[in-house]
């Protein structure tokens, strides 16, 4: 495992059952009855449905890609500058956070995400480190140090709290 490189994102997951980032909002909206937090749906659906005109159950293609919905969405908040009459920096700022927890919501339903050793994402990860070894004797917590350059290391994904 030492000369492994894992490299995660840009597709990597796919293999996995993840979803590629032009899947994520058309399939959330596919799956919403899997998905716990109601709330933020339905709040990024008033979203979607005002600003992008992207009715209930539309094709993958009437959404907007999900780096410009985001772009879009972090400029109003930066600039702290309403989206629309209707939304409002706060609103705006709702609206970030609820985006985000649908998201997280999709990849821990599709991934499997959990403590279950059997979960294809765990599974794949697992193959690397061969068998015999504990996948988590080869995690590296937010603050430890790089084993190479010494660099404290960053976490690369942030769930938010709910």
């Amino acid at each position: 495992m030492a000369e492994t490189v894992v490299i995660l994102g840009a597709g990597a997951t796919k293999a996995c059952k993840g979803p590629l980032t032009n899947e994520i909002l058309p399939e959330v909206f596919l799956n919403k009855a899997d998905f716990p937090n109601a709330a933020s749906l339905t709040q990024l659906e008033q979203f979607l449905q005002q600003n992008f005109h992207v009715a209930t159950g539309a094709p993958p293609q009437d959404y907007p890609g999900l780096p410009l919905l985001m772009s879009l969405i972090d400029t109003a908040i930066e600039r702290r500058q309403a989206f629309h009459p209707a939304w409002d920096v706060d609103a705006v700022t709702q609206l970030r956070h609820a985006t985000e927890l649908v998201i997280f919501d999709l990849l821990e339903y599709r991934l499997e995400i959990g403590a279950s050793e059997a979960r294809p994402f765990v599974k794949a990860l697992t193959s690397l480190v061969g068998a015999g070894h504990k996948l988590e004797s080869f995690y590296l917590g937010t603050g430890s140090k790089c084993q190479t350059c010494g660099t404290e290391l960053q976490a690369l994904l942030i769930a938010p709290a709910i």
